[in-house]
């Protein structure tokens, strides 16, 4: 719906169109975050960058979790950051384009979750 209303209006959004998309994003960050809380993944808020930042900072003077779990959350963090990196200029340069960036990662997330082996207990 998103990436619908954005290329309908261009990349240029009035008043009640910008409000209908900042809706649009709250929504759709609101079920990314309950489909990670959903998973179990501790400690990746992908809403809250600082969030990560923080539990993995605090985490390092004291490490009680696996020796993964470290290299995990900088991985995360890191593809936060150049998520972010890739969607600023895109919105720079291509800004009609921009929208679609996330909705190709997101595809690339879901399709490596459905490759990978499932842990048996």
């Amino acid at each position: 719906m998103f990436l619908a209303l954005w290329v309908g209006v261009d990349g240029h959004p009035a008043d009640r169109a910008g409000d209908v998309l900042i809706a649009a994003s709250a929504l759709s960050l609101g079920v990314q975050t309950a489909a990670v809380f959903a998973l179990g993944v501790r400690a990746v808020f992908t809403t809250a960058a600082t969030a990560t930042l923080t539990v993995l900072m605090g985490d390092l003077g004291a490490w009680s979790q696996s020796p993964g779990e470290g290299a995990r959350l900088g991985a995360v963090l890191a593809g936060l950051i150049g998520g972010a990196a890739v969607g600023a200029l895109l919105f720079d340069r291509q800004r009609l384009y921009a929208p679609i960036f996330p909705v190709a990662a997101t595809g690339c997330v879901i399709a490596a979750a459905v490759r990978r082996p499932q842990k048996t207990a």
